[in-house]
């Protein structure tokens, strides 16, 4: 195990989203993110005029919460959906966008899927590394 100093934090954050290009998908299959999953284990949106959102890492930013902890946050990833058949999105997944490999996926914090059914409706998914160091004393 690593111990990184709390001088060096903010500098390892940035050093991990400094070369991330990704790419946010939406998934469809009632699944429950794993340690074990790949990107064959997420069935993607199709229709509605869905195409997922690639990141880079000029959209990512360094923050620190109310109580000095610190993370980064990327841009949010945005869709405005066309017309379709209704379809239950239940979270996200990202994808390295040179090798296509999974890096990570959650599922949507909201009790049921959201049902896309309606020309014009919007959802946006943000992305946010929270940093396991504790925060600086001062």
């Amino acid at each position: 195990m690593i111990t990184v100093s709390s001088a060096a934090d903010d500098k390892l954050l940035k050093a991990i989203v400094g070369s991330l290009w990704i790419r946010i998908h939406l998934f469809i299959n009632d699944r429950r993110p794993s340690y074990w999953d790949t990107v064959h284990d997420y069935v993607e949106l199709d229709g509605h005029g869905y195409m997922p959102v690639t990141l880079t890492p000029q959209d990512w930013r360094l923050a620190r919460d109310k109580k000095e902890r610190l993370y980064t946050e990327a841009r949010a990833a945005a869709w405005e959906f066309g017309p379709g058949n209704p379809q239950r999105v239940y979270g996200y997944f990202v994808t390295d966008q040179s090798s296509g490999d999974l890096l990570w996926a959650e599922r949507l914090v909201t009790r049921e899927p959201i049902v896309l059914q309606n020309q014009g409706e919007r959802l946006r998914v943000i992305c946010r590394i929270n940093s396991p160091l504790r925060p600086r004393k001062g």
